[in-house]
């Protein structure tokens, strides 16, 4: 199955709108493209638009989740954790977790064993730092979810905007066989 070219599609809708713009442009050419593709074009431009900021938003966001990812702090609370609880049933490591969901409840489930012993010493610096991973991985989904949606919008308006074109496409080819 072939892909779909965004870049190569996106150039051509635009080069579309351009060429609204030439004096020697047929008016019917023009109303016909008012009348009937203008608004799928329109609304395929505006959806790959919106795309550029939403994965550069992701990709901000999933470096930092996984910057703050705090694997040593996590080892250490869960080897104390074992040491002074060892029938406490903890969470699996972070890097045994497939997703950023899976790590942002194992984190969860760490701190909520922390809580339990709230105030003893060994709770360390995973208890402290934990509630801000949690939050940067919160971000990360958030981005990763919107940068969905708008790949999702994209696709949606692709189709309509590909059959406007290619409707007007066939009738341009037809208009021109007709006259020769």
């Amino acid at each position: 199955m072939a892909t779909i070219d965004y870049g190569r599609t996106t150039r051509l809708r635009t080069r579309m709108g351009e060429r609204l713009a030439d004096a020697e442009l047929s008016p019917i050419v023009k109303n016909v493209y008012e009348d009937s593709v203008r608004a799928a074009v329109s609304a395929y431009l505006a959806a790959n638009a919106a795309l550029g900021p939403a994965e550069t938003n992701a990709k901000k966001e999933v470096r930092e989740g996984a910057e703050a990812l705090l694997d040593q702090p996590s080892r250490q609370a869960r080897a104390v954790v074992v040491d002074y609880h060892p029938d406490t049933s903890l969470p699996e490591t972070q890097k045994s977790q497939p997703t950023d969901t899976d790590r942002k409840h194992a984190i969860a489930s760490m701190l909520d064993i922390l809580d339990d012993h709230t105030g003893e010493a060994w709770a360390g610096e995973f208890g402290q730092s934990a509630s801000r991973v949690v939050q940067e991985l919160d971000e990360a989904l958030t981005a990763n979810t919107t940068l969905s949606a708008a790949r999702d919008a994209r696709a949606a308006a692709y189709g309509p905007a590909y059959e406007r074109y290619l409707s007007r496409a066939g009738t341009k080819e037809e208009s021109a066989e007709g006259e020769s």
